[in-house]
């Protein structure tokens, strides 16, 4: 052996002690926060949660904290399987680099290239919105959550809606996050690999990775024998058991179930370039660019934390400059779980914490202080910061339910009778609304929910969503229902917002068929006279039909209250006034005024 051999083989031993060294130096820190991890978790309610720590390809740390059944008192370990959420969207991206590798697509080509069915409300979008585009949130789309949170559309119902958004900003000009676009790229995948999302990121990533328990339904966290409850804090800040929520029809935008365990090779693929061992699981270039900026989230100038600023979105994951480090990293919440998925590149760290309380800090908080310790960092007290800023949000909420109780003017009536306000009503970019009155009270069937409706004042109504228990509680104001009646008098529709009083949205009265026999329409049947017009209204096949002289037949549809839709446009009603058993005129109601016929 020369000289230069021995030399080599020195420094790769230094290395590999030096290396080994600095891992059992990290394992030591980790294990001295088990006390400050259940601190945590206690202060800010939470009910169980999992930690995992990876360093190179080496777990360093994979424990469980608190109880994934609190009733039951089953208690959380590493294996314990919890809802990931939006951490489900680096595997829904990562399918588009590898179809890009395989010269299927470019991630600068149109998306509509490879999804026809996305189309736009602005035309000019679909020349332009690339799948880079769709993959950083930078498509001038708002969030829209509503749509697919309160029903049970399918992916290709959902993206159908896409159509009917309004994009609040200029394409590539401001980062707005956006589920459908996950939805969009969870389809071009199906379109190339010829099976279900679900299956494909089995094959693709659960199988090679060995994480056998990790699914991406529903059934598969319920039915798994070491699964976590989902839990939330109700109004009086008291933890309360939640339902599972079914995120099916947006499944490639967050419903992976995964545990920190198996997460822990997810995050040793993303440290080390995409490959798993000697195995690639994502290429390489790809990895890369999915964790390089793509588009700036905001300015997060430094403030108290002078060290802590930037925000930065890649492809499904943020960035930010945390302390001197890169940190990648990406959140997840749906009802009754939170989770992050973080690493630091540079540091060949990575970290995964997952938790069943609905809308948790506890990822926040424990991420940071992991860093912190492991890097050696003056200590900041996460966790005093997060149950501090929790109080300061219960007390804006407060006033926010203070100045909303003193805007309410009370001894008010609606302008219509109740039954004027019950119907269905539609917004082509969310879903229908039916409202109804089974007995005393009004309740709004919204997807899934059952909202119960009531009256705030003049014509707002104000809706309550039930609790996990079915109960409604009338003191929470969770959706307003403000009805606008049109010159005529009568109801078109009701206007509501769903995240902020200025994206307010309107829900028009749908004019529903119903049905109505041969008897009841009978009774408007016969000859009428409208100045020098004859009119004659029959029946076609159960179908009333409006003969006037000189003009086409005028099919119609019955909606109800003697009323008759025509369906030659929108806006085109024809009214029978009753006489009797007989209908004794006929009024058109029409863009241009109201018309009366009377019977000859």
């Amino acid at each position: 052996m020369n000289y230069k051999s021995i030399l080599s083989l020195a420094l790769v031993l230094c290395l590999s002690v030096g290396l080994s060294a600095q891992k059992d130096a990290y394992k030591k820190v980790l294990n001295k926060l088990d006390g400050e991890i259940n601190k945590m978790l206690k202060a800010q309610k939470g009910v169980g949660l999992s930690v995992a720590v990876v360093h190179g390809n080496d777990v360093l740390y994979c424990k469980g904290f608190g109880y994934a059944n609190l009733e039951k008192k089953q208690k959380v370990d590493e294996n314990t399987i919890f809802a990931i959420g939006s951490c489900s969207k680096a595997f829904t991206s990562a399918l588009m680099g590898k179809l890009e590798a395989d010269d299927k697509l470019d991630i600068d080509d149109l998306a509509v290239e490879h999804l026809p069915s996305l189309k736009f409300k602005d035309p000019i979008l679909a020349s332009q919105v690339t799948i880079r585009d769709i993959m950083c949130h930078r498509t001038g789309l708002p969030r829209y959550d509503y749509s697919w949170y309160l029903s049970n559309a399918t992916p290709e119902e959902l993206l159908s809606r896409v159509q009917y958004m309004d994009a609040s900003a200029p394409l590539r000009t401001k980062w707005q996050y956006n589920n459908f676009m996950f939805v969009a790229q969870g389809l071009i995948a199906e379109r190339y690999y010829g099976k279900s999302w679900h299956k494909i990121i089995a094959e693709e990533f659960f199988a090679p990775l060995g994480m056998k328990n990790s699914t991406s339904d529903i059934d598969g966290i319920k039915n798994h024998p070491n699964h976590s409850q989902p839990y939330g804090l109700n109004a009086d800040q008291e933890i309360e058991e939640l339902k599972f929520f079914d995120i099916m029809g947006m499944g490639a935008a967050g419903s992976i179930n995964s545990s920190a365990q198996e997460m822990t090779n997810w995050l040793k693929v993303w440290i080390n370039g995409g490959k798993l061992g000697d195995k690639e699981i994502i290429p390489a270039n790809f990895a890369k660019e999915a964790y390089s900026s793509q588009m700036i989230v905001n300015s997060s100038l430094p403030g108290k934390e002078s060290d802590v600023m930037f925000t930065t979105y890649g492809f499904a994951w943020m960035m930010h400059s945390y302390r001197g480090h890169y940190v990648v990293e990406h959140g997840g919440n749906i009802d009754g779980f939170t989770a992050n998925t973080a690493f630091l590149p540079a540091d060949s760290l990575g970290i995964v914490i997952l938790s069943n309380q609905d809308g948790s800090a506890l990822q926040k908080t424990i991420r940071n202080t992991i860093i912190d310790r492991l890097f050696g960092l003056e200590k900041i007290d996460w966790n005093a910061k997060v149950v501090a800023q929790l109080l300061e949000m219960k007390v804006a909420a407060n006033k926010a339910k203070e100045v909303e109780n003193e805007q309410q003017i009370k001894g008010t009536k609606t302008t219509l009778d109740t039954e004027n306000y019950l119907g269905t009503f539609n917004h082509p970019a969310y879903f229908n609304v039916e409202i109804t009155k089974p007995n005393d009270s009004i309740f709004a069937q919204i997807g899934k929910y059952k909202i119960l409706l009531t009256h705030y004042h003049y014509d707002v109504f104000v809706g309550h969503f039930p609790n996990a228990k079915g109960e409604y509680n009338v003191k929470s104001d969770d959706i307003f229902f403000n009805y606008r009646i049109g010159n005529n008098g009568k109801l078109e529709g009701f206007e509501t917002f769903f995240t902020s009083p200025e994206d307010t949205y309107m829900f028009k009265r749908l004019d529903v068929a119903k049905e109505i026999d041969s008897k009841s329409l009978a009774a408007y049947l016969g000859d009428y006279e409208l100045g020098p017009q004859k009119i004659k209204v029959k029946d076609e096949d159960g179908v009333l039909v409006v003969s006037i002289t000189g003009q086409p037949d005028y099919k119609t549809t019955f909606i109800g209250k003697h009323t008759f839709k025509l369906a030659l446009a929108e806006g085109y009603s024809i009214v029978f006034k009753m006489d009797g058993d007989k209908a004794s005129e006929m009024t058109f109601n029409q863009p241009n005024g109201a018309f009366t016929a009377k019977r000859k």
